[in-house]
């Protein structure tokens, strides 16, 4: 802030009464370089101390905040020893003190040490008052409390500054009175924690009885008022309702009562992050020649390690494509070895929705618009990746690399990546590496218009249908639920990847839907569908599950028929090697009955044997598909062959009573060789060789129903049909 606002500030709130010593180094400089009566020691060879403005107290590698006139000390500027190095007061008459009140000024920014210390025998041993604290900016208005000196006539105050060795640090002192303590007096080492976008927890150290403080919060650079914006707080005080990214500065007064006010001290600076950015968000660069508000740089690390040297770095600013008729862009130059720059953008919001990053990207000579004479990036180990962090920066993660073999146009070319696998907070980062390999290629690579914007959208079809399934054909329809005119259809074999494996088909006829065409019969399919959007395609619907049909068999013949046996043959109509032929009795249903019998020997045919003599047969007949058998073709219905001319001479054998409860008679003309009796599914049940030409068989073990009973005598057979109730 302006020194004389500043000073008209202190003076409103409080008059001095005595006043011994009030240097602002304003004023003309003795021959040391200090003003009249100052004095110094110190082991360096720079002449100590000095008197300047913040451009004449700031070297290369460390700068001093913009102020006027104050002593200073530098030690980058000077690379001598700093540890030792006092600025003294002239000594100072506190005889008519009954207290005593030092203020002063200070910018100290770094972790040296720096104490106030007081003589009273001529500078020949110092007292400890005060070991100062640093700060980020100029701390001014700060008080210490010296009435022990009150009422001494010969008082010297130094300010001792010891660099501990280390380098490009100083000191800066400014403002230096020394006054009767007032009866209310003003706080000091003012602080601010918790610093959030909207808030911050002030504090200050009191040095009197004060139980209540004035506030006053302005905009850096605004000269304060002597008004406070708050009253009557407590300490530590959270202020609210600030913006975010702003420079702020705070004052505090004490208030004793009974309308006793302190001097107010301060101003105490602190600055609110940035907030979480919202989408849209854009960032065009444009109005800047630094790191955008809200960005930052850093001159080291890996996309492994993160960022190091933040706040420092070697992105600049100026035309895309180094034409002066462009907007402004952010631009890396890679030529020399080493370089590792990150540019960062802000955190940003993408909790709710689906969105893209779009920024431009190019590559032109260096300082130029034309394209390099050495190949720039395609003829180096350079890289820029693109990375994202979604924990704060603790990892980050690639979303696209430039090198060799993916360069940038030296028109420059609109780049969009999907973000739909993040969510939450993020950040963006640009890191350019010259890589290891110190080659010729001097070059600019830039980035514009950098943005997070919603993804465009793509609905997904819903409702796929199957219909009009054929051995090789099915047909696939969907609902749309946007205006796509393109779809993508996705097939493949029951439990594929629809990620790398199926067969796509693209129905960009204008009509939906497709007919798939080229199937397997009897095979299990999954489907998949999507929407083709202009820029991008919905997700996979799917899978849904649909069979091709196994054709049936057709032309059953039966031939070579028998008393007992017959040849079953067919015509195939697709690719099978495997059928499956069922047979019973006239009028049995197949889907409960009959005898199975497999064909699976690789050739089309089968003989059925174990026949009953002139009995009618249906016959059915399927082939065996992967997933899938044909349905039956059927019946076929055959008769098996009589008894020959010999079986005349089994014509009265005679069997009752039938139907029967138990016992089954018996009776012939003449001696039979074997009585057998099977059941209606063809089990031989019971067999008997009679020594009579009258038996009774014991049938109580057999299960009610109808059996077939076989009278046999040399190559003669007669059956019979019978019921066991």
């Amino acid at each position: 802030m302006n020194k004389i606002t500043f000073l008209v500030f202190i003076l409103i709130s409080s008059i001095s009464i005595s006043q011994v010593l009030d240097e602002d180094f304003e004023g003309t400089m003795g021959a040391n370089g200090l003003p009249t009566g100052w004095t110094e020691t110190g082991l360096s060879t720079d002449g100590i101390w000095s008197v300047g403005d913040a451009t004449s107290a700031s070297s290369l590698f460390f700068s001093y905040s913009a102020h006027t006139n104050f002593a200073y000390t530098n030690d980058d500027d000077c690379n001598c020893d700093k540890s030792a190095d006092r600025l003294i007061t002239p000594a100072l008459d506190l005889s008519t003190l009954t207290t005593v009140e030092l203020t002063y000024s200070l910018y100290f920014p770094n972790s040296e040490t720096v104490t106030i210390e007081v003589s009273t025998d001529s500078g020949v041993t110092w007292t400890t008052e005060s070991t100062l604290t640093s700060n980020s900016g100029w701390l001014n208005n700060e008080t210490l409390d010296l009435t022990t000196y009150a009422g001494q006539s010969n008082v010297l105050i130094s300010f001792l500054y010891n660099d501990n060795g280390d380098w490009a640090y100083g000191l800066g002192i400014d403002d230096v009175m020394v006054d009767e303590l007032p009866t209310c007096v003003s706080p000091s080492s003012l602080s601010a924690t918790n610093v959030s976008a909207t808030g911050a927890d002030l504090s200050w150290t009191e040095n009197g009885t004060a139980t209540s403080w004035n506030i006053e919060v302005v905009t850096a650079g605004t000269s304060p008022t002597g008004v406070a914006t708050t009253t009557g707080v407590t300490n530590p005080y959270t202020v609210s309702g600030l913006s975010s990214a702003t420079d702020y500065e705070f004052y505090v007064q004490s208030d004793c009562g009974n309308g006793d006010l302190s001097s107010w001290s301060g101003p105490f600076s602190f600055t609110t992050p940035c907030a979480i950015f919202t989408t849209p968000f854009l960032e065009d660069f444009n109005g800047t020649t630094s790191v955008p508000n809200c960005w930052e740089e850093a001159g080291s690390g890996t996309p492994t390690t993160g960022p190091s040297s933040l706040g420092s770095g070697n992105w600049n600013f100026g035309d895309y494509l180094n034409d002066s008729s462009n907007t402004i862009s952010a631009k890396i130059n890679l030529w020399y070895t080493g370089k590792e720059e990150w540019l960062i953008s802000p955190e940003i919001d993408i909790t709710s929705g689906s969105f893209n990053l779009e920024y431009k990207v190019a590559e032109t000579d260096y300082d130029d618009s034309v394209a390099n004479e050495d190949g720039g990036m395609a003829t180096t180990d350079d890289e820029v990746q693109v990375l994202i962090t979604t924990d704060g920066g603790a990892t980050w993660q690639n979303i696209t690399t430039y090198n060799a073999s993916n360069v940038a146009a030296l028109a420059g070319q609109q780049e969009s990546f999907s973000l739909a696998a993040y969510t939450g907070t993020i950040q963006i980062a640009f890191w350019a590496s010259e890589g290891t390999v110190d080659d010729t290629a001097d070059y600019d690579f830039f980035i514009e218009d950098v943005a997070i914007v919603a993804a465009p959208t793509c609905d997904d079809p819903t409702n796929i249908v199957v219909s009009n399934i054929t051995e090789t054909t099915a047909e696939i329809n969907w609902t749309e639920n946007g205006s796509a005119t393109e779809w993508e259809i996705l097939y493949g074999v029951t439990g594929f990847d629809p990620t790398t494996a199926g067969t796509l088909v693209m129905d960009n006829d204008g009509t939906l839907g497709e007919t798939l065409s080229g199937l397997t019969e009897g095979q299990d399919y999954d489907v998949y569908v999507r929407s083709v959007c202009s820029s991008l395609n919905s997700g996979w619907v799917g899978p849904v599950m649909f069979t091709t049909l196994c054709p049936e068999v057709t032309s059953i013949s039966v031939t070579n028929i028998t008393g007992t046996t017959a040849e079953i043959n067919w015509t195939e109509n697709g690719s099978a090697t495997e059928w499956e032929i069922l047979y019973g009795v006239t009028g049995f249903d197949p889907t409960t009955a009959g005898t199975l019998v497999m064909d699976n020997d690789g050739t089309l045919g089968e003989t059925l044997s174990g026949l009953t003599y002139e009995e009618d047969y249906d016959v059915y007949v399927r082939s065996i598909c992967s997933s899938v058998d044909s349905d039956w073709t059927g019946p076929e219905m055959f008769t098996t062959g009589t008894l020959n001319v010999s079986s005349e001479i089994l014509s009265d054998v005679k069997l009752y009573p039938n139907p029967t409860r138990n016992i089954l008679n018996f009776t012939a003309d003449i001696k039979v060789e074997k009585i057998s009796i099977y059941s209606i599914l063809g089990n031989k049940v019971f067999t008997l060789n009679p020594k009579d030409l009258n038996v009774s068989m014991n049938l109580e073990s057999l299960q009610s129903g109808v059996y077939l009973v076989k009278v046999q005598k040399e190559n003669a057979v007669k059956t019979f049909k019978i019921i066991k109730e």
